[in-house]
């Protein structure tokens, strides 16, 4: 008997959507690169099923981890546990940036509020940032700040933010402070490298 095989379904992104206004252009991009998306909310990660991805992007939001008490910020986080346990790689973007650098042990400060767009210096290109010049502008929107965590690599800071972006090549976990999805050209082409990896 014949198998056939969803294409669609071999080429799935699944976005968590941390309530970012901007959901739809990371799934534009996402879909630009031939991938589909599967959008979940953090109340449907528990136990979900991530077999089917080949990707996932951790979206930004309005959450400010820094501000909430010990408890409710591992109440939050436990719903990103999958993150440590999947094998496929895993985009953090602003606030999801910040729930990956928690999540593998660094400290979060809250600081001034970041707003508009930034000149960011790529300090180690790898392929997240293959064909991204450096420096380049991207729009931000935050006023967290997270550390870069033990066994990943800081990969590009500014002015206004130490830790503009990190990565884990043996875990391949990656996070980015900045918003790509709303950054023009190099936003477009650091999220299809991402997608590369996938």
């Amino acid at each position: 008997m014949m198998i056939l095989f969803n294409p669609i379904i071999l080429r799935m992104i699944y976005i968590v959507n941390n309530g970012t206004s901007i959901l739809e252009k990371i799934v534009d991009h996402v879909k630009g690169h031939g991938f589909e998306s599967n959008i979940l909310e953090v109340s449907q990660l528990e136990g979900h099923d991530f077999s089917l991805a080949k990707g996932v992007i951790l979206s930004g939001g309005p959450a400010h981890l820094s501000q909430q008490s010990q408890e409710e910020r591992e109440d939050y986080l436990s719903h990103f546990a999958f993150v440590k346990n999947i094998e496929v790689p895993v985009l953090g973007i602003c606030l999801g940036h910040q729930i990956m650098g928690l999540l593998y042990g660094s400290g979060i400060d809250s600081g001034e509020v970041i707003d508009g767009h930034f000149s960011v210096d790529i300090l180690e290109e790898g392929h997240l940032f293959s064909g991204v010049e450096s420096p380049s502008v991207f729009m931000q929107q935050h006023s967290d700040f997270v550390g870069v965590p033990e066994g990943f690599q800081k990969m590009a800071g500014s002015e206004t933010c130490h830790n503009e972006a990190m990565q884990c090549p043996t875990r391949r976990r990656y996070g980015v402070q900045f918003h790509p999805e709303a950054s023009g050209e190099h936003g477009r082409r650091l999220i299809w490298n991402f997608l590369d990896l996938c």
